[in-house]
C-alpha cells in the first residue's frame, strides 16, 4: 500500500505535487479565522488535528486546553503515555469515528528556554503525520483534511514563518489539504 501511494505521486518542475488519483489537490495552505473546533463541526470527510506538545507531559497552556475539553481522549493517551513519547514521536489518538477524528500529538517540544521547540523533532512528526494521513485516506476511501492551530509558534517560541515552510515540504508537496485555524 505504501509502495502504490509513493509511485501514484506527479510533480511538475517546480517540485509540486500536482495530484493523486487522477484528482487536483489543493497546493496552498488554507487559513481560516475562527475556532478550529467550530470549523470541523460541519465537516464530513476524516479530519487529522495535528498539534505540537512538549515531551514533559504537560497539557494545561495554549491549544491543549480546549483541545481536552473537546476531546478528552486525547489528553488521557497523552498522560497515560508520556514516558513512551521521546521528542520526535508523534501519537495518534482516534477520537471520533463519524466522520473520523485522529488527533496527533506531535512531540516536539521541551519545557523553558528560549525556544523549547525543536525543529529538528518538528520535521520527523510532520513526516510520520504525512504517513498517517496516507494511511487514513486509504482505510477511509476519501481525501483526509490536516487541520491545524498555528502550532509551534507561541509558547513553544517557534518563528512560524519557517514552520509554514516545513508544512509546505511536507505536507502541501505531498498532497495533503491543510486548513491553519487561527483565532
Amino acid at each position: 500500500l505504501r509502495e502504490w501511494y509513493f509511485c501514484k505521486r506527479e510533480w511538475d518542475k517546480q517540485g509540486n505535487y500536482s495530484g493523486r488519483m487522477g484528482k487536483e489537490i489543493r497546493t496552498v495552505i488554507n487559513y481560516v479565522k475562527g475556532d478550529l473546533f467550530e470549523y470541523i463541526k460541519a465537516k464530513t470527510t476524516p479530519i487529522m488535528i495535528a498539534h505540537v506538545c512538549n515531551n514533559q507531559g504537560a497539557w494545561g497552556a495554549g491549544f491543549v486546553v480546549p483541545l481536552g475539553n473537546v476531546f478528552p481522549k486525547a489528553r488521557e493517551i497523552y498522560s497515560k503515555n508520556i514516558k513512551l513519547l521521546k521528542l520526535g514521536a508523534t501519537q495518534f489518538v482516534d477520537v471520533q469515528l463519524s466522520p473520523k477524528i485522529v488527533v496527533a500529538n506531535m512531540v516536539s517540544q521541551t519545557l523553558g528556554g528560549k525556544r523549547p521547540l525543536r525543529y529538528d523533532c518538528l520535521v520527523r512528526c510532520l513526516t510520520l503525520v504525512e504517513f498517517q494521513c496516507a494511511a487514513l485516506t486509504s482505510e477511509c476511501s476519501q481525501e483526509v483534511e490536516l487541520v491545524c492551530p498555528k502550532f509551534g509558534s507561541g509558547l513553544a517560541g517557534g518563528n512560524w514563518e519557517f514552520i509554514k515552510e516545513l508544512i509546505e515540504d511536507c505536507w502541501v508537496r505531498q498532497g495533503i489539504s491543510v486548513t491553519i485555524c487561527e483565532l
